[in-house]
């Protein structure tokens, strides 16, 4: 069986402009993205998804000086962006990532991967039904099925963001929801780049705890942010965030490993 992980990444960003280039300990903040996912002992490629406008060449420059590869195309229609990436690899499951997420965890990529094999399901993932830490969002989805939705007549925001089409219609495709246990079963938490405080907060994540070569484990970050409450609450949250995280309350488990 042939996985890749195809990671969706552009420029343009209203909150916190060009952030998947920032500098994040000696790298663009994309760079650790991919070689997060490369660590998966499950996916055979790792492939950037762009959009084909002149601003988003700034990637694409990224890209070729760390050899990864990359794809362009509609900028707005992100579905059939990721369909023609992936192409060009005739997976049998894409991997879905996004650019601002450097912690996203090898470890629960492979364990999404294996849940959706196990269940032979069309859409898996972590992220509709959350119980990990935003910034952790793993989304895996059979080729031929996106390639189907690819082919049918959908609202914009079908084609914009790829997946909510699978999991808005339940009746229709086989889901499966990964669901976290232990200490990394923390919804309340964000590790994602968003803002100028979600910046901040990973900022300080990567000086105290990257190596080059090596892997951050969450776990430890999450035992460290624990015992630090400024840290915990610097990055204010979302209204979206915050919902989630009051339908969450009571399932902190920091002691559990």
């Amino acid at each position: 069986m042939k996985i890749i992980a195809v990671i969706q990444a552009r420029i343009a960003s209203t909150r916190l402009p060009e952030k998947v280039l920032m500098n994040l300990s000696g790298h663009p903040l994309l760079y650790h993205v991919v070689e997060r996912a490369r660590h998966s002992k499950r996916v055979d490629n790792v492939i950037i998804s762009i959009p084909n406008s002149i601003q988003n060449q700034k990637i694409s420059s990224f890209a070729k000086n760390y050899n990864i590869p990359v794809f362009t195309g509609d900028e707005n229609n992100v579905l059939d962006r990721f369909v023609n990436t992936a192409k060009q690899f005739e997976p049998d499951l894409i991997v879905r990532l996004t650019g601002d997420n450097p912690l996203v965890d090898p470890t629960i990529i492979d364990s999404i991967i294996e849940l959706h094999i196990n269940h032979k399901a069309d859409y898996t993932s972590n992220a509709v039904k959350r119980t990990n830490p935003r910034g952790l969002d793993v989304e895996v989805i059979r080729f031929k099925t996106l390639e189907k939705i690819n082919g049918m007549s959908l609202e914009p925001q079908h084609k914009e963001h790829v997946a909510p089409f699978l999991y808005e219609n339940p009746d229709l495709f086989h889901l499966q929801h990964f669901i976290a246990k232990g200490i990394l079963r923390r919804p309340d938490l964000r590790f994602t780049v968003d803002t100028v405080q979600d910046w901040e907060l990973m900022s300080e994540i990567y000086r105290r705890f990257y190596i080059p070569g090596k892997i951050i484990e969450v776990k430890d970050v999450i035992r460290w942010i624990d015992n630090n409450p400024r840290w915990l609450g610097i990055n204010n949250q979302s209204e979206e965030d915050q919902v989630s995280s009051n339908a969450n309350q009571g399932i902190r488990q920091s002691k559990i490993s």
